[in-house]
C-alpha cells in the first residue's frame, strides 16, 4: 500500500510539473479573447443571429474557380519564393501604378502574405523592438493592439471623437515621443468607416517624419480597394510619406475593439 501511495504521489508531482511547463506565457495571458469568437460562441449559446462573422451565401466567381482548378491540373503546387510568386508581385505593381500612381520595385518593395492579419504582425515584429511604443487609433480592429503586445511593444491609444470620428491633432502629438516606433493607420477605418482627411494624413506624416516612426497601413477586410470619391481625395499619396519597403526576413475580418 505504501508503494502504491508513493507511486500516486510521484504521479501527482509529475502532473503538476507538466502543468507548470504547459502554462501560457505572460504575453499570451495578457491577450483577451477574440471578439468574433466570443460573439459567435454567445450567438450559438442563445440561438441568436450572428452579425459578428461573415458567412457568404453566394458562390465564388466562376473565373476564380476555373483558375484554381487549372492550377491544380497543372500541378502548380510548389512553395513560392518567400516574398511571393513573381507573377503576383508584378501584378500588384501594376495595380499600385493604376490606383496610386506609384512605381514600386517588385523585387525590393513587395511582399505577399497570407492576408492582412499576417501582414500586420509581420510588419510589427519586423520594425518594432521590445519596449518601443505603437500608436493605435481607437475604436480599432482587435489585432492591432495584440500585434503590438506580441512584438513586445507598448500600445499608445488615441481616441477618435464622435461625431465623425474626428482626430484631435493635439492628442495625437502628445502620444508621440522618443519611444514611438510605429503608428497603425487604418483608412477607411474598421469599424467606424472613418476616412482620414488630407489634413489629418499630412499631420500624421509630419509627426512620423519628426520622430522617425513607421506608418503601418491597412484597409479593412471587406474594403481592399475603396472607390469612393472621399477615399480618392484623401488616400495616402496626398500626404508626404515614405516609400514601402520589404522587411528583412519576411484578411482581415470585421473584428474591432474598444479598450475596457
Amino acid at each position: 500500500m505504501a508503494a502504491e501511495g508513493g507511486g500516486h504521489a510521484a504521479g501527482s508531482a509529475e502532473g503538476v510539473a507538466v502543468a507548470a511547463r504547459a502554462r501560457a506565457s505572460a504575453t499570451a495571458a495578457s491577450l483577451t479573447e477574440s471578439v468574433i469568437r466570443e460573439m459567435t460562441r454567445l450567438a450559438e449559446e442563445h440561438d441568436a443571429i450572428n452579425l459578428a462573422q461573415g458567412f457568404p451565401d453566394f458562390p465564388a466567381p466562376e473565373e476564380i474557380k476555373r483558375a484554381a482548378a487549372a492550377a491544380i491540373e497543372a500541378d502548380f503546387n510548389q512553395y513560392p519564393i518567400t516574398w511571393g510568386q513573381p507573377s503576383m508581385r508584378h501584378a500588384l505593381v501594376e495595380k499600385y501604378r493604376r490606383f496610386y500612381g506609384m512605381d514600386i520595385d517588385p523585387e525590393r518593395e513587395i511582399t505577399v502574405t497570407c492576408g492582412a492579419t499576417e501582414a500586420m504582425i509581420t510588419s510589427m515584429i519586423g520594425t518594432v523592438d521590445k519596449g518601443q511604443e505603437v500608436i493605435v487609433f481607437e475604436p480599432f480592429y482587435e489585432n492591432y493592439g495584440a500585434d503590438a503586445v506580441i512584438a513586445g511593444a507598448v500600445p499608445r491609444y488615441v481616441t477618435l471623437r464622435e461625431p465623425g470620428w474626428h482626430l484631435d491633432e493635439g492628442e495625437l502629438a502628445a502620444a508621440f515621443g522618443s519611444r514611438t516606433r510605429a503608428i497603425v493607420l487604418n483608412t477607411p477605418g474598421n469599424p467606424t468607416g472613418k476616412v482620414f482627411t488630407r489634413e489629418e494624413l499630412t499631420a500624421i506624416a509630419r509627426l512620423c517624419q519628426k520622430y522617425a516612426s513607421t506608418s503601418s497601413t491597412t484597409a479593412p477586410g471587406m474594403c481592399r480597394w475603396p472607390r469612393s470619391p472621399a477615399w480618392r481625395t484623401a488616400r495616402s499619396r496626398s500626404a508626404p510619406c515614405r516609400r514601402p519597403t520589404r522587411l528583412p526576413g519576411g484578411g482581415s475580418d470585421g473584428r474591432s475593439r474598444r479598450r475596457t
